[in-house]
């Protein structure tokens, strides 16, 4: 289950697609208030029997939708690999205005 810590106005959402050992992530920001700018960022971290290794994606946006998806971090993943996923979402005056995490285990 993830932890989520959002404001009143905004909730943010790990989404997680795969096809064979191709793994897609993706934020999904649901905001009751449309209009302003933000800033947002997309962490992976894999650990495995390979060793550690990390991905990641950040940009700007506006909100111009009450759901919107942001980032876009593809990664390879084989058995018994764990990932750790953070999304963080900022507006203008860079206050934190939703973060999520979660973790996915590869069976």
């Amino acid at each position: 289950m993830p932890a989520i810590s959002d404001t009143p106005h905004c909730t943010l959402h790990i989404l997680q697609d795969a096809t064979d050992s191709l793994h897609r992530y993706q934020l999904a920001l649901e905001c009751k208030e449309t209009g302003g700018h933000i800033r947002y960022e997309l962490q992976v971290t894999r650990k495995g029997k390979s060793g550690t290794s990390q991905a990641g994606q950040s940009g700007t946006t506006m909100i111009d939708s009450d759901h919107l998806l942001l980032g876009n971090v593809k990664i390879n993943l084989q058995a018994a690999d764990t990932v750790l996923v953070t999304g963080m979402v900022r507006d203008a005056d860079e206050q934190i205005i939703a973060e999520a995490f979660q973790e996915f285990s590869v069976q």
